[in-house]
Order: structure tokens, then C-alpha cells, then sequence
């Protein structure tokens, strides 16, 4: 039954919600909504990286898979998803992959996949040396949280936007002192075997 203003014939007094508690209410619901919101925001965005991680180990197994088989990894490549968006074969971001080392290649599950007006990539990208012996994939700008140091996946050179996993030793790691932003420079030291410049 409906609350409504109703004049009590016995007492002479009227009955019913006043603006004030109308309001109140309406304020309680609002806010509980608000949190169920945000609660609801911040499982998907916990998902969606979950989702990433899974994509990124995903990646690293075929890569090494194929490099069981050919020796190397894909070479002489530098592709992202958004120039190259088919998802197996020669036209995808990694060519030679998919399908036969991983079923298809994995897009963003936010589904943002684009260049934006100033040229920032938000998507997946892939860059190989020459001879394959050395690679680096990251997904840029699209993680919601980013690793720490020592953790899986971070990114020395890109820390807040993006996660990374590449093979050989990085600019800035023992043993490598010099060189690019991901790899290090030609002509490396003994214990820095990869001669590959890669930027995005």
C-alpha cells in the first residue's frame, strides 16, 4: 500500500512522508547505488588485467614454441594490433603465430584497440630484431594497474603505462649499461646479446 498525506478523521492530524524525509531517502538510495557502482567498476577492471596477464603468458609460450621449431623468434617485425587487427596468418601483429601456436592472437578485453588523436597507441605491439634472436611485446596504455619492480610484466622504460615481456637483457640491467630504450645498442657487451632498437 502506497504512503500517502492522509488526514486522520479521529485525531485531525495528517499523515504521510514530509520533503525532508523524501529527500533522505532518495539520498540513501543514490549513494547505495553509487557504491554498488564503483564496487561493480572495480571487479571488472581486476578482470580485465587478469584477462591481460593471461594474454601475456599466452604469448611468451607460443613465442617460445615457436622458436623450439624454427629456432628464432619471428624476425624482423615491429606491429601492433591496430595496424594489423586480423587475429591469425600473415597479416596479424605477429605473423607465423597464430594459428598454429596459439589459436588466435589476443586483442585488449576492454576492447580498445586505436591510435588517438595524438598518435599514442593503445593496443598490443611486437618488435623483433633482425634475426629473431631477440623480442619485446607489451600492451601500452590499456592496463588498469602496472607491476613494481621485480614483479612479472613490468615495464622499466614505460613504469605507469605499460606491461611488458621480451626475451635477452633490457637497457639498464646488469650487464647492460648502454643502449636503447629496449634493447641494447649495437655493439653490445658479452652479456648483452641483443643489438635491436625499439621504440613505441
Amino acid at each position: 500500500m502506497a504512503h500517502t498525506r492522509n488526514k486522520n478523521w479521529k485525531t485531525g492530524t495528517t499523515t504521510g512522508f514530509t520533503l525532508i524525509e523524501l529527500i533522505v531517502v532518495m539520498a540513501i538510495i543514490a549513494l547505495t547505488l553509487s557504491t554498488l557502482f564503483n564496487l561493480f567498476n572495480g571487479v571488472e577492471s581486476k578482470s580485465r588485467d587478469v584477462r591481460r596477464r593471461a594474454d601475456m603468458i599466452q604469448i611468451q609460450t607460443a613465442l617460445e614454441l615457436y622458436k623450439q621449431d624454427f629456432g628464432t623468434y619471428p624476425a624482423n617485425i615491429a606491429r601492433d594490433s591496430v595496424t594489423y587487427p586480423t587475429p591469425t596468418g600473415a597479416n596479424s601483429y605477429i605473423p607465423g603465430l597464430a594459428p598454429t601456436y596459439i589459436k588466435e592472437l589476443p586483442k585488449d578485453p576492454s576492447g580498445l584497440n586505436y591510435f588517438d588523436p595524438n598518435g599514442n597507441l593503445f593496443g598490443y605491439v611486437y618488435g623483433s630484431d633482425s634475426t629473431g634472436t631477440n623480442y619485446v611485446f607489451f600492451i601500452h596504455i590499456l592496463p588498469e594497474s602496472y607491476p613494481t619492480q621485480g614483479q612479472n610484466f613490468y615495464d622499466p622504460i614505460r613504469p605507469t603505462w605499460a606491461w611488458k615481456i621480451y626475451s635477452g637483457k633490457q637497457f639498464g640491467e646488469p650487464g647492460c649499461t648502454y643502449g636503447a630504450p629496449d634493447f641494447c645498442a649495437y655493439p653490445p657487451p658479452s652479456t648483452c646479446k641483443c643489438p635491436f632498437i625499439f621504440t613505441y
